[in-house]
Parts: structure tokens; sequence; C-alpha cells
């Protein structure tokens, strides 16, 4: 989906120069992570930790769990005669699709990017990497709506503080609007009409060779969005893998010494989801998961400690799990890709 060159395109995420806006709200993020550690009180967050111990560990390989049933629901939208790649493909892919996108300065849709590449290293054609890739993010934003929709909900049943209704449920509004939109734009043929524009420009080529035949593609993301069944399959895999997500939270705080019940660790899961979604101009979304936790945990009666140290924990986690994906994604693109590349004839200027 690049427009680099296949060899040159490997690296260009993590080689790449990050942008200046992102240094900027990166560093307020930390400053405010800082802040609200530094208030809180770093002793009690170490005790806090110190209660779950090496235990907490655990919340690691529970993130196999939602990894893997994302990936199914990717893979159910993969079809149209082509042989579809392997779970464990899939689930390599989608692993490397969240470490770019939680890890790295790329403002959440560098991942997306990639993955619909490494797609079509498995065979599946251009057009169809990125028809499902497209329609898989309009899944997972309507998935998303409604999931924060029903921490909403909950909280509300737990919580006095009601006035978040007032900046939370305009906001979704406005998301769901937006969604409606991408999709009329997706099916109303968009990319071969950005192919004739661009083409007056002279980058015909250059746009061809980044999303391949525009006509196809345009083609293959209709079909799709015709298939209901098929997209209600793949938004039942999405949502049971939000829902997983919600054990590891649950996981987490019991671990750490909290009882806060399914319904809590729903609430946190899917506010804090969103609200790092609203904020994909922050790396990582440093500073706003970490006072999206402290207000909702709030609300809850958890402690500003416990949230601080569940929000630690949720970064240790992306780390532990994310490293090993970028590792492998580099090492593969280098060794066996690479090699590829370099056989492969020159693009046709």
């Amino acid at each position: 989906m690049s427009a680099l060159p296949a060899n040159r395109a490997r690296s260009a995420i993590l080689a790449g120069r990050c942008p200046l806006s992102a240094i900027l709200f990166a560093s307020l993020g930390l400053a405010a992570t800082v802040w609200l550690i530094l208030n809180t009180g770093l002793r009690g967050i170490e005790n806090t930790i110190a209660i779950a111990g090496f235990s907490i560990l655990w919340v690691v390989p529970l993130h196999i769990l939602p990894i893997m049933l994302d990936s199914q629901g990717w893979r159910v939208l993969l079809h149209d005669g082509e042989q579809k790649p392997s779970s464990g493909f899939l689930f390599w892919v989608a692993g490397i699709r969240e470490a770019i996108n939680g890890l790295l300065p790329v403002f959440r849709v560098g991942g997306e990017f990639t993955g619909a590449r490494l797609a079509t290293r498995a065979g599946i054609s251009k057009a169809n990497a990125i028809a499902s890739v497209l329609v898989e993010v309009t899944l997972t934003l309507v998935n998303q709506i409604f999931f924060t929709l029903a921490g909403i909900f909950l909280l509300v049943t737990v919580s006095s503080g009601h006035s978040f209704y007032g900046q939370i449920l305009p906001a979704l509004s406005l998301a769901a609007g937006a969604i409606v939109i991408f999709v009329l734009i997706q099916r109303g043929g968009f990319f071969s009409f950005c192919h004739r524009w661009i083409e007056q420009l002279g980058w015909g080529n250059r746009f061809v060779r980044a999303v391949g035949d525009p006509e196809a593609l345009d083609q293959a993301i209709h079909r799709l969005y015709q298939r209901r069944t098929l997209l209600l399959r793949a938004g039942l895999w999405q949502m049971a893998g939000l829902l997983a997500g919600v054990l590891e939270i649950w996981l987490a705080l019991f671990l750490l010494g909290s009882r806060v019940g399914w319904g809590g660790a729903l609430v946190l899961e899917s506010l804090s989801q969103a609200l790092r979604s609203a904020s994909f101009f922050v790396p990582s979304g440093i500073g706003v998961q970490e006072g999206g936790f402290v207000v909702f945990g709030s609300l809850l009666g958890i402690r500003p400690d416990i949230t601080l140290s569940l929000s630690l924990v949720r970064r240790l986690r992306e780390v532990l799990f994310g490293l090993p994906f970028l590792v492998s994604w580099q090492w593969i693109e280098r060794r066996k890709w690479g090699r590829m590349d370099s056989l492969a004839p020159p693009d046709l200027p």
C-alpha cells in the first residue's frame, strides 16, 4: 500500500523520520504521565505492583487470545476464491500490526499498511489485501462504538457522575457519521476517481504501483460490502477479541489487589480504547491512557495508585508482547523477502 519500492518499504516505518508533531505530543503525554505518577505517589504505585509480583506477567501470554480472535475476523474477509493465508500467518501479521500501531509513531495507521503488504506476500492479490484491510478497519470502528456504548451504560449504572454524557455521546455521534461517510466513499469508486485525478498530474504509474489496479480494488471493496453475512461473521470475531481484552484488564486488576468485577473491567477497557483511538495523534496514547484509567477508575471507586499501576502493566505488556513481532518482521523482511525483492524486475517507469 506504500508507494515506496518493495525492497525499501520493509524498513520505512522503523527507519523513517519521526514527525515533529509526534515528538511534541509524545513529550506532552510523557509529562502528563510523570505528573500523574508523582501526584499519586511513586511509593504507593511500587507497593501496588509489588502485590502482584511476577504473576502480573501472565497478562503477556493472555494477550494471545484477543490477537487470535481479531486475526480470524480478518481471515474471514480474505475470500474471493484465493487461497487464504494460514491462521498462524495472519496471527503473526496481526501481532505486527498492533505492535507498529502501539509502539511506533505512525498515528495508528502504519500497521494497516504493513498488514496489507504482508498479505500480498502470502499470495493474496493486492486489490483483495487492501480491500480486506479497509473493510476490516471500518468494522473495527463500528465495533468500537458499540463497545464504548456498553462501557458508558455500565459506568452509568455504578457511578453517580453522569456529566461525561455531554462530552462522550456527541463525540460518538460524530464518529458514527464519519463511519457512514467513510463507507459511502469506499463504495463510490474512490480509488478509480483518485487514479483519474492523479494521472492528470503525471503520477498515475506511482499510484498503480501503490494500490494495484484501482478498478479492481474498488470492485473488491464493493463485493465485500455486498456480502452481509461475511461482514457479520468478521464483526463478531472482532467483538469477541474486544471482550477478550476485558479479561486481560480484569486479571491485571485482580493481581494488583483490586476486586473489580467484569463490568468494571469492561468500562476501563472500552473507554480507554475509545480515548486512545480518538487521540491517534499521540504516539502510543501516552498520557491519554494513564489519565483515562485514573478518571474512569475513580468513578468506579478504584484508587489512583491501582489504575496507574494497571496502565504501567499495560505498557509493559505492549512492549514484551509487541517487540518480538517487530523483531521477527524485520528479520524476515531482510533475510527472506529482501532476497526476493532483489531478484524481482525493476518497476516500469
